[in-house]
């Protein structure tokens, strides 16, 4: 019950987006489409598996999504030559009506920013392609003649970003004694080669409270870390370094068949009739093609407006060393989810596409209800039925914690005479019945990976159960009795039993 009003944020949030969706996908392209985009998105096992953990991630996919929104409603304006004002241009700004659409973007922005590093990329990078797609060689015009605003919605989202950390002033380096410190190595390099540029600038930034030095410093130390790389798990294997696809491969596999596939068929559609307009042939792809195109009502022209931001998340995440956990990419699903609903209204408007929009929608329900309720474990058909495909992920793609409900009927029912329990997790097993000989802590890694003696019954068989996070990262998995071979049972898709 502690963390009840936590969890209640977080599913405000999601309750929001999910309004945002239906709503969006209302104005831009149709009712329907909102109506199926919004059963999509609540029934998404990855939006299931993050709307209650109480985590940054759902508030920060809102609000990428608004400020995503709010920009697009801003570009898509048709280019008005603003006349001129008796006061001149700074007073015709704060008395435009669209200073109101400014003022959101900026709001949602620095909210953004503040949520989460990784939306100051995501949002540069889609916001930057959206531009180009939208204005074309007209783009740097549109800055020219939206520079006010654009100065005052930077300004006002960062002065949003300041509000979050109450309008303190701190030092972008923390002064500590490290060797291994990349400003260490800097300022010993300037000295020695007598870059005095270098050195005063160091020392500003160790000596000089600035407003956003905390933010700034985070944004260092985060680009320091990426460039550091280290090791990385993928598909239950430790791997030196960082692969590009890691990430696009494991959004593949946790994601559901039908909606990669609507998906691609709303894609695709657009696609075809671009390919229509520059090839008036008769061959296969033609009518392959046309098959795409000759029911299109033209809604879906803003589908690349919506392809934009899943394509620059996904290539930022592939590109950097990002652990190449589903959640870090959240935010691309509220876009797919609009995309793919154009493929559902795509494929009924045909009569031979009917029969196939209906079977995608029930596999999509009946694969989502398959991992009920442990949406967090879900992972599509590609990677087959077996339940050891549990042990190719970890950490948030698989393994919170969540199980303890389960463990708790597995022993009730299996009667085992005790358990010995590492729960790699920071809620309390004894609140489910799992009562400890010793005390649960969850403060430290060595702590977590600690065996606790759990009682059950007179008689039976000892067994240990092992989380499958802490299997891996307390590398039990190396130990000859905690090997793969001897896995006996797997419990709610996370818990080992040996």
């Amino acid at each position: 019950m502690k963390v009840l009003p936590a969890r209640l944020m977080t599913l405000l949030f999601a309750v929001g987006l999910a309004l945002a969706v239906f709503i969006t996908t209302s104005v831009y392209i149709g009712a329907t489409e909102a109506f199926i985009a919004l059963l999509l998105f609540i029934f998404d096992p990855n939006i299931l598996a993050n709307d209650h953990y109480v985590t940054l991630d759902m508030g920060f996919t809102l609000l990428f999504f608004l400020s995503y929104i709010f920009l697009l409603n801003i570009l898509n304006r048709p280019n008005q030559q603003s006349s001129p004002h008796p006061h001149g241009a700074i007073w015709r700004l704060f008395h435009s009506t669209e200073v109101r659409s400014y003022a959101l973007l900026a709001v949602t922005t620095g909210l953004g920013l503040a949520s989460k590093i990784s939306f100051l990329p995501y949002f540069v990078v889609s916001a930057f392609i959206l531009l180009i797609v939208k204005k074309r060689r007209g783009s740097f015009t549109f800055l020219w003649q939206e520079k006010y605003r654009v100065l005052f919605m930077c300004f006002f989202s960062l002065v949003v970003l300041w509000a979050t950390y109450f309008f303190k002033t701190d030092v972008i380096i923390a002064q500590r004694a490290d060797t291994g410190r990349v400003s260490y190595r800097l300022e010993q390099f300037a000295k020695t080669h007598h870059i005095g540029f270098v050195s005063e600038l160091l020392k500003f930034g160790e000596q000089q409270s600035v407003p956003l030095g905390n933010y700034l410093a985070m944004i260092k130390n985060n680009t320091i870390r990426n460039t550091k790389g280290g090791s990385f798990f993928f598909l239950g294997k430790i791997y030196p370094k960082h692969k590009w696809y890691f990430l696009p491969v494991g959004v593949l596999l946790q994601t559901p068949i039908p909606l990669i596939i609507l998906f691609l068929i709303s894609v695709f559609s657009v696609f075809a009739r671009s390919l229509l307009r520059k090839d008036k042939s008769s061959g296969l792809l033609y009518k392959f093609s046309s098959w795409f195109t000759e029911s299109s009502s033209g809604k879906n022209d803003n589908t690349i407006s919506f392809l934009i931001p899943v394509l620059a998340i996904l290539f930022i995440g592939s590109s950097t060393n990002m652990v190449p956990l589903v959640r870090y990419v959240l935010p691309i699903y509220p876009f797919v989810v609009i995309i793919a609903a154009q493929g559902v209204v795509f494929l009924a408007q045909k009569q031979s596409g009917k029969i196939l929009a209906g079977v995608l929608l029930l596999w999509y329900l009946l694969s989502m209800l398959s991992y009920f309720p442990h949406f967090i474990s879900y992972s599509n058909e590609l990677l087959g039925v077996s339940r050891q495909k549990d042990l190719l992920f970890f950490d948030s793609n698989m393994d919170w914690g969540e199980g303890l409900p389960d463990v708790k009927q597995y022993v009730d029912q299996k009667k085992p005479k005790t358990m010995y329990f590492s729960y790699f997790s920071t809620d309390d097993p004894s609140l489910y019945g799992l009562k400890s000989t010793t005390q649960f802590k969850s403060n430290r890694l060595k702590y977590l990976c600690e065996f606790h003696t759990v009682p059950i019954a007179k008689r039976g068989e000892d067994i240990t159960a092992i989380s499958l996070s802490g299997w891996y990262d307390c590398e039990y998995y190396q130990k000859p009795q905690f090997e793969k071979g001897k896995i006996k049972d797997i419990v709610g898709h996370s818990i080992l039993i040996f």
